[in-house]
């Protein structure tokens, strides 16, 4: 496989230096869930040693769901926000023969609606 990647917004000088990454880049730690398009991985860089949420996508499941532009809308809108302290920031996108990937910082503390969830179980 080629090194080429489409980089849509810069890493974190600290966690990429490269102006590039590919799957080869990174090592899988563990899964940290699925949904209707593809699997969420936390991956750890192997240069760096930064840990980050990798989201795999299936290109031929986008292509036959024809959910592509979706795609790149998500990529886009989370590139724009990644100034905020609310929205993991994106790192980097790109792709290879069987899946296009995106490569956000990682939450270690888990989602958001999870935290909000068990605040109303204690109350």
């Amino acid at each position: 496989m080629g090194r080429s990647a489409l980089v849509l917004a810069s890493a974190p000088a600290e966690c990429l230096a490269s102006s590039s990454v590919c799957r080869e880049d990174l090592a899988c730690v563990t899964c940290l869930g699925e949904g209707a398009y593809g699997a969420v991985e936390l991956v750890r860089h192997e240069v760096s040693g930064a840990f980050y949420a990798l989201k795999v996508l299936p290109k031929a499941l986008i292509r036959r769901a024809r959910h592509a532009a979706c795609l790149l809308d998500e990529v886009r809108a989370q590139g724009l926000c990644s100034g905020s302290p609310f929205v993991c920031r994106l790192a980097a996108s790109f792709e290879d023969a069987a899946a296009l990937y995106v490569l956000s910082e990682a939450a270690p503390d888990g989602p958001l609606l999870e935290e909000a969830s068990s605040d109303d179980d204690e109350a």
